[in-house]
């Protein structure tokens, strides 16, 4: 069993994952490399323009200074380029230096433009966040002392700091455990809690301490609707079905189909814009001699069909 501390301070109780924080650390960790990689190829990529267009410096060159000009504009454009807040997966595409007489953006930088990115962040952030909480740093041992003396019992003191918080071992949510006070002060034979309500003291205490704390991000995901223009459509007549994509971070091809009173299918190719993509589908009904139903489902292949509406044919 894991517990994971929400950024609202709620807890949440998971099927057991060994090493938990190890593991978001790693997913930071793996972000973090995934941009120092990026950071290095737009590097490189730089390097290797400055080098090949050297040439068009030289006292020697053959090119006028117009184009001279133009040429060492580019090459500083470049050397700019892994200073750019941008830098290194998002340029936008009028942003990225050119060379004089280039048709477009060289081939090898496409990997360098934002039309690459996914505008929901997975590129941009490790959907792992950090805050601060009681961290368990350890476990003292504690032998229960004779009833009716001051003294109610004796553990060894090793690790402890002033301000950790004590409480008795529960070993399913060992951060849920009892308090049994706040260390106020540590000497070489005895330990010092504030003032807390009286509690029993267990034979194997946890101390807590305040320290980082990872906790996993919900990512957005790609959700799929559908609406009808009109709840009703005359026998013969037309109508559109608009089909609305959110969280959307790149092309996405939609396959439809229709039931009731009509069975067709087909797809369409959704662009968003922003995370939003929006596209209408026209659907012509057939024709009927009684109130029917046709329905519009959008399908999904991991799961069937994701969504759907209906309209009364007349």
């Amino acid at each position: 069993m894991a517990t994971i501390f929400n950024k609202d301070g709620t807890l949440t109780h998971t099927p057991e994952v060994l090493n938990l924080q190890e593991e978001l650390a790693s997913r930071v960790n793996d972000h973090t490399n995934h941009l120092t990689s990026g950071y290095e190829e737009l590097r490189t990529y730089r390097d290797d323009e400055l080098k090949t267009s050297d040439w068009t410096q030289n006292s020697d060159s053959p090119l006028n200074s117009t184009t001279k000009t133009a040429w060492a504009t580019y090459r500083t454009k470049l050397r700019d380029l892994p200073g750019d807040a941008k830098a290194p997966y998002w340029f936008e595409e009028a942003d990225w230096p050119i060379a004089p007489g280039a048709s477009g953006i060289n081939p090898e930088a496409l990997g360098f433009i934002k039309n690459n990115d996914d505008p929901l962040g997975i590129a941009t952030t490790s959907w792992v966040g950090l805050t601060t909480n009681m961290v368990q740093k350890g476990t003292i041992n504690v032998e229960i002392a004779g009833i009716g003396t001051d003294i109610i019992a004796i553990g060894n003191s090793t690790g402890l700091q002033v301000g950790d918080h004590l409480r008795n071992n529960n070993m399913k949510f060992p951060e849920e455990g009892s308090l049994i006070g706040i260390v106020s002060g540590i000497t070489s034979v005895s330990v010092s809690l504030a003032s807390t309500s009286p509690v029993e003291i267990g034979p194997s205490p946890n101390y807590f301490r305040s320290d980082k704390w990872y906790y996993a991000q919900d990512r957005p995901e790609l959700t799929y609707a559908v609406s009808a223009g009109a709840t009703t459509i005359a026998s013969e007549g037309s109508i559109n079905f608009t089909i609305t994509l959110t969280n959307q971070g790149s092309e996405q091809l939609v396959r439809w189909e229709t039931g009731g009173s009509l069975i067709s299918s087909g797809s369409v190719e959704i662009t968003p814009s922003g995370t939003t993509g929006v596209s209408t589908v026209a659907i012509t009904a057939p024709s009927v001699t009684i109130p029917d139903t046709l329905s519009f489902n959008l399908l999904d292949q991991a799961s069937g069909i994701s969504t759907s509406v209906g309209v009364t044919t007349t």
